[in-house]
């Protein structure tokens, strides 16, 4: 939804962002655990908006060039 609120709402007449009526009920279906309602409006509203749908993350942090950072047990080791 950030996503959204940033890239979707301009200073121009016809940009609604946050007010988005889709936007706002995505959020409730979110904040209700009702995730995958919220993600697939989320990403219609994108798709009707001509935006790229942003690709799911790993939930793996990644460091400089794309390389995963080392456990930190791994560096305490050495």
């Amino acid at each position: 939804m950030t996503f959204f609120d940033w890239y979707g709402a301009s200073r121009s007449e016809n940009s609604d962002g946050a007010r988005n009526h889709t936007r706002i009920s995505a959020d409730m279906e979110c904040k209700r655990g009702n995730y995958q309602e919220g993600i697939a409006m989320m990403e219609d509203l994108l798709r009707r908006k001509k935006f790229d749908v942003p690709a799911p993350s790993s939930g793996i942090a990644e460091g400089p060039a794309g390389h995963a950072p080392e456990p930190a047990a791994a560096v305490l080791m050495r």
